[in-house]
Formats: structure tokens, sequence, C-alpha cells
């Protein structure tokens, strides 16, 4: 009982060393400017005064929070406490997942100072708000909080529509697999995925059918995702235009369309006609984005200077070492089948991402939702090496 106090104590102290390195990098963090930062602000303004959001690449969620805020510097406030809440649904999810107490600790201290979560806690990004709804759900379905879990997926699609094919077979693996709970609650789960998913984009699809006159599910990003890591331009697998390092695409080709639904439609026809007719450059490329994806500092010329370049490679080349050799020590899988079932969820999610972003283009960006999982992962081996090598000169003494 004093322990868990004591680790109690100790949370809440990283918790707040977390709240204030957050708040000390904000003068460095609150002057970088990204073009989506502003998209957002106006979508929030929009959505408030007008009921329409003009952005054709936008989900919802995300402007109604900064809408909500009402400024930029209110919402960077609220992105700087969801990252530190962060640090606690970390340790949560440790606790969920593997009982252990010293690895939760040391996972929520990596959170609390890993110097990607404090950059996007200030840039005003989908990224911060995303990560907390991710970490939660998952934490939320270790503890078979199934329907908690799916209103939370929900919110996330609607801030982020990275999970929309995912969610259901997340919800399968959960119940009828970590759980053992049958498929008969994992029918009623999924049941009611369907009824909150319904009950929430209802709102959202009756602004989008208001907007374009035709259903439109999500948004109408993905064409242009589609097409900007699969065009005869694309040679780094990335999606950015006026780069110093050169252009992924050429949106000039598409700009006669008027209509946003057809231009969407125009992107994705000739993305896929493109990779009809390349097929092998096709899978070459998904080699190029799979390296992008996990490469150890950022591509963008901006932040591609020593500082950014030493910090990146010091503070994730070794949470991908560590989740690596978790995944490597446990590479008996008949021995630690329990583990693997019980963690594999989140590779279901690692390697969901990573096709996806292979499939389309690749980003440390779009890598960011899984370092909290992957932190998680690198803390348990950490934990299991010390104490393997503190237990063994012990039992050498006794003997």
């Amino acid at each position: 009982m004093m322990l868990k106090i004591l680790d109690s104590i100790r949370l809440w102290w990283v918790v707040v060393a977390a709240l204030l390195i957050r708040f000390c990098a904000w003068p460095v963090t609150s002057r970088i400017s990204f073009p989506d930062t502003e998209t957002y602000f106006i979508a929030g303004q929009e959505l408030f005064t007008s009921g329409r959001i003009s952005s054709d690449l936008v989900m919802p969620l995300h402007p109604v929070v900064v809408g909500l805020m009402g400024s930029l510097d209110a919402a960077r406030v609220l992105d700087i406490f969801l990252s530190a809440l962060t640090v606690l649904l970390v340790y949560r999810l440790t606790i969920a997942i593997f009982d252990n107490q010293r690895a939760a600790i040391l996972a929520a201290l990596a959170t609390a100072v890993y110097p990607f979560f404090v950059f996007y806690s200030g840039v005003l990004l989908t990224e911060t708000l995303y990560i907390f709804l991710l970490v939660l759900a998952f934490d939320c379905f270790y503890r078979k909080k199934y329907f908690l879990a799916a209103l939370v997926v929900v919110l996330s699609i609607l801030q982020r529509p990275t999970l929309d094919f995912l969610a259901p077979l997340l919800i399968i693996a959960f119940t009828c697999l970590v759980h053992h709970s049958g498929y008969k609650k994992a029918f009623s789960v999924l049941l009611a995925y369907a009824a909150i998913y319904l009950a929430l984009f209802i709102p959202w699809w009756m602004h989008q059918h208001d907007k374009y006159d035709q259903f439109v599910r999500l948004n109408l990003a993905d064409g242009l995702v589609w097409y900007s890591g699969n065009n005869p331009l694309n040679t780094s697998g990335g999606g950015v235009v006026g780069s110093a390092k050169g252009d992924d695409l050429d949106k000039q080709v598409f700009e006669h369309i008027e209509d946003p639904y057809e231009k969407n439609e125009a992107y994705k026809a000739a993305a896929f006609e493109y990779i009809k007719e390349n097929p092998a450059r096709f899978v070459r490329m998904m080699g190029v984005k799979f390296v992008r994806f996990w490469r150890l500092y950022p591509y963008t010329p901006e932040f591609e200077n020593p500082f950014y370049v030493i910090v990146s490679i010091l503070s994730f080349g070794p949470v991908l070492l560590l989740a690596l050799l978790f995944v490597i020590s446990r590479i008996n899988i008949r021995r630690h089948w329990h583990t693997h079932v019980r963690v594999l969820p989140i590779y279901m999610l690692i390697g969901y991402l990573s096709l996806v972003h292979m499939m389309t283009i690749g980003s440390i960006r779009y890598r960011l939702p899984l370092e909290p999982f992957m932190i998680v992962l690198a803390s348990m081996y950490v934990i299991e090496w010390f104490e393997r090598r503190v237990k063994a000169p012990m039992i050498d003494k006794t003997r």
C-alpha cells in the first residue's frame, strides 16, 4: 500500500515536470508556424460563425476544439495540458498491459521529457489531441471499458480518420483475443461502436451534404494523399510542394476542376491509374516510404540542421532500438505467446499505420502516434534487462 502511494506521488511529480517542460518550451515552439495551424484555426472560427468549414481537407473535431478555445494561445495551453495528461495515460497503459510499476514510471518519465511530444504540444497541430485520444482508447480497451473505448475511438476518427478501417479489427482483437470475452461480447461492442459512430457522425454528414450536395463520409483529403504519394514526380516518398528538395507532386494539372468532390475523385483516379501502370515502381516506392516513415530525423530542410538531427536521433533512436529488443527478446513465440497476444493490438496499430503510409505518403509526423506505445514496450524491456542484471549477481552470491 505504501509503495503504491509513493508511486502515485512520483507519478504526479512527473506529470507536473511534463507541464513545466512544455511551458518552458513555449517561447520556442510558439514561434514555429505550419500552414495547417492557420487552416484549423480558420476552420474553427468558420464553424462557430457561419456553420460551414471552407477547407475540404479537415475533420471536424480539431476545428471545434480550437474554435471553443477562442484563441491560439488558449488552444496551445490546452494542448500542453493534454500532452502532460498523456504522461498519466502512458503510465496507466503500461500498468494495464504489464502490471509493472517500475516500467510504468519509466514510461511516464520518458513521455514527459520526450522531445517530439514537447515540440508538438506547442505548434497547434492535430497530433497532441489525437495521441491523447489514441492512448486513452487503448487504455480503456485494456481495462475492458469497451463502450468508453468505442466512444473515444470515434472521437479520434473525428480528429483524424486514421483508425476508420482498423477500429472494428481492434475491437475483435481486444474482446476475443486479449480478454477472451467471446464473440457475443465482440458483437455487442461492435454494435455499440456502430451506434456511437452514427450518432457522432450524422452532424458531420449533414454538414458535408449541405456543402457538397452529396454524401461525404469523412473529408476530401484521401484523393490528394493518394496522388501525392503515387505520381511521376514523387521520388522522396513524401507529399510536399514548395520544398527546397523539390516538389513531390504537381497539383496544377487538376486546377481546372472547380468542384472539390470531382477534383478529389480525379486525384484518386490518377493515383490508381499510375499504380496500375507502374506496379514495380509502386512497390519500390513503398520501400522508400517505409524508410521515410521510420526515419530517425526529419526530412524537411528547415528541421534538418544539426541540433534537430542530434535531438531526434538521441530520442527516437533509443526508443526504436529498445522497442525492437522487446520483440526480439520474445522471438520464441510459443514461450511468450501470452505476451504477444497481450500486445497484439499494438502490433496491429504499428503494422497498419506503416502499411497505410507505405501506400500513400511517408513522414515521421505520421509516425508520432505510435511512439507512446513504443515507449511502453521500450520501458518494459529496460526494466526486464535491469532486473535480470541485478538478480543474477544476487543469485550467484547465495550459492
